[in-house]
């Protein structure tokens, strides 16, 4: 189990304009792998390979997150 369950109580916004609130969960964990994802291209540009490996797997959790209906309290199928 990963720590799901903190970010899903936790509210906050980076109060940028741009990045999503968290009130669209599924949106902001698109947002975070898209942001890591980048991140993971420039750590491998640099040849940081853990750090490119350990931002993949942030990536691929943001990604299963987003995709998990169940995860945001909805049911399967619909709202």
């Amino acid at each position: 189990m990963t720590a799901r369950l903190a970010l899903k109580r936790t509210s906050y916004s980076l109060g940028d304009g741009k990045s999503p609130s968290y009130s669209d969960g599924p949106k902001l964990a698109r947002y975070i792998a898209d942001m890591a994802g980048q991140l993971q291209q420039m750590a491998q540009r640099e040849r940081l390979d853990f750090l490119a490996y350990l931002l993949d797997l942030a990536r691929m959790e943001a990604v299963d997150c987003a995709s998990d209906p169940t995860f945001w309290g909805e049911q399967e199928g619909g709202h």
